[in-house]
């Protein structure tokens, strides 16, 4: 509620007047800078949680290391966002068959010492 709450209370309260705030020039003159600030404080965050996330793992030399752990998370990403799969079954189960397969990888890389 406290994530999604206060837009979906923005958009509701203005949806009645939408079509005329669309036409104000000042709202297009400041759409494309709003859009620029709202794009640069998710790269932000996103930078500031990885960074964090790296530098608080756990178990830094335990049975994962980090470079590990940073190489299986960028695969899983690339696996998720740019592998196209060429059978339809297998894109709509594509995001559980990468979680399990990181996980796969984690265990396997836990067990051979993957530095």
């Amino acid at each position: 509620l406290g994530l999604f709450g206060p837009g979906v209370i923005l958009i509701f309260g203005i949806l009645p007047w939408w079509g005329q705030f669309r036409s104000n020039a000042v709202y297009k003159r400041a759409l494309p800078g709003l859009n620029a600030a709202a794009v640069g404080l998710l790269m932000a965050s996103l930078v500031q949680m990885a960074a964090q996330v790296r530098e608080k793992n756990t178990k830094p030399a335990g049975p994962i290391p980090r470079e590990a752990s940073t190489c299986i998370g960028l695969v899983a990403f690339w696996a998720v966002h740019w592998l196209k799969l060429p059978n339809p079954t297998l894109t709509q189960i594509q995001a559980p068959i990468v979680v399990l397969a990181g996980g796969v990888c984690g265990i396997l890389a836990g067990v051979i010492g993957m530095r």
